[in-house]
Parts: C-alpha cells; sequence; structure tokens
C-alpha cells in the first residue's frame, strides 16, 4: 500500500496546517515522541529542529503512525444516533429483580465518565448493597426500552445532604431528583430527556410543589442538559470538594 502524502513543510512564519488524511486529534492515541513516522496534528513545534524537515517539519511527532492512517480512512464514519420513539419507552418502580443491572449501570456509567473525563467524584462504582439502600430511602425508577434497562432515577422527599434550601425557591413540599443515569451505549437518543418527562409527570401526580437537583459543576456533569431542558439553574456550590450546581423545576 502506498504510504500517504507528506504535509507541506513549513517555513518559520508559517502556521501549523491540518493534513486530510489525518484523523482528528481527539481520536489519536498519545504514543512516545519518535522521528519518521509520527505527526502532530494538535500543535507545531516551538523549535526547529534540521532532521525533521524530511518528515514535515514542525509537524513532527506524537500522535499518528503513518501506517495506521490507512486504517483510519478505512473506518466507516460514526452515524448519528437515532432518537428513540416515545412508545418504545417506559418507566416503573425498581423491583428486587433489577437491583443486579442497576449496579452494573450505574458503575458502568461511573466508568465511562471516568475514561471521558478522568478520575472525579463521578467515578464512585456503586454495589447492590447500595442500590438496595436506595429502595429503601427513596423510589427509585428503571427506565427500558422493550425488555432492556436503558437509564434510571430516584426520587425522594428527604433532603439530600448536598442539597442547601437556602438556594431554592421555598415550597412546602420539594421532590429530590437524585442519580438519574442513562446507559452509555443509549446515551445521546432523548432517553434522559424521557426521563425527565416521567419525573416531572410523577412529581405532579405525587403531588409535590418543585423538583429539586444537584449536578456536577464539570465537563462530566449534566448541568448543560437539564439547562437545555427547561430547568433553572439556582447557585452553584462547593460539596466536600465536589463542584455542583443546583436546578429545580416548580410545579404549576
Amino acid at each position: 500500500m502506498p504510504s500517504p502524502p507528506k504535509p507541506p513543510i513549513l517555513g518559520d512564519g508559517d502556521s501549523p496546517q491540518i493534513h486530510p488524511d489525518f484523523p482528528d486529534p481527539e481520536s489519536c492515541r498519545v504514543r512516545p515522541s519518535g522521528f519518521g513516522n509520527y505527526y502532530d496534528r494538535v500543535r507545531p513545534w516551538s523549535f526547529t529542529f534540521p532532521a525533521a524537515l524530511y518528515f514535515g517539519g514542525r509537524h513532527l511527532c506524537r500522535h499518528v503512525k503513518l501506517r495506521e492512517v490507512a486504517k483510519w480512512k478505512a473506518l466507516p464514519a460514526a452515524k448519528p444516533a437515532k432518537p428513540i420513539p416515545p412508545s418504545r419507552f417506559s418507566i416503573q418502580l425498581a423491583t428486587t429483580g433489577d437491583v443486579s443491572p442497576l449496579a452494573a449501570l450505574h458503575t458502568a456509567v461511573a466508568e465511562h465518565l471516568t475514561d471521558q473525563h478522568g478520575q472525579g467524584p463521578w467515578s464512585s462504582k456503586t454495589s447492590e448493597r447500595g442500590v438496595q439502600h436506595a429502595m429503601c430511602t427513596s423510589r427509585v425508577f428503571v427506565a427500558r426500552l422493550g425488555a432492556e434497562i436503558v437509564g434510571t432515577l430516584r426520587l425522594a422527599t428527604k433532603k439530600p445532604w448536598a442539597i442547601d434550601t437556602s438556594y431554592f425557591t421555598t415550597c412546602r413540599r420539594p421532590l429530590y431528583l437524585l442519580a438519574m443515569a442513562v446507559t452509555p451505549v443509549r446515551q445521546h437518543q432523548g432517553i434522559g430527556r424521557l426521563c425527565l418527562q416521567e419525573a416531572l409527570r410523577m412529581a405532579e401526580a405525587w403531588p409535590v410543589d418543585a423538583i429539586r437537583l444537584d449536578a456536577y459543576d464539570a465537563k462530566a456533569g449534566g448541568g448543560g442538559f437539564y439547562a437545555r431542558c427547561g430547568w433553572t439553574e439556582r447557585g452553584r456550590i462547593s460539596y466536600r470538594g465536589a463542584p455542583l450546581i443546583y436546578y429545580e423545576h416548580v410545579i404549576t
């Protein structure tokens, strides 16, 4: 197989150029530096090394190995996930038979966030005992597509430790939305929105005056998601070193 063309040699005043045959920097696997068979698509070198000119000047090093470019080019482009039809979606109270799948779901979500954003307060694994305790202190719901468990959430009337009520609209009967999660392979398909819609429907029937929640104030958190779904931000705090954003939805 012929080698892909080399990027143009850059002079001292030239800006870095991205060769169309190389994958996006986010797709690159970081490798040790080496001469001759690595190109850097992320940033140019801060110096010019004469021996590097043959290999593309300041494009030398760090991300894509030449022989792997063809592999990336051969991969089909990822297709955007299709939204889930609401008719396939259902949500019910969890039973004892859901304990093990829910522990696995929460753990899979934690590992997925850690892979994407690094270690953080979102990295904790969930045990079956933890799910059982949650079922004793709140209402735990399971979201399904047919028989497949795709998400979960909890609704509780007892205030969590991380919530400071002084930030929220004063009401007599608040409800707290906790531990909402969607399995990684089903994310970005509208399941989270459907879960929120069901939570609001259940809150109206409870009845309560408002739903409150907290989300991590970080890229790993869901703050932007709740804002896009129309929830109102009520404040930002740090609880035990974890930055949080408060959101609420007042039931009218």
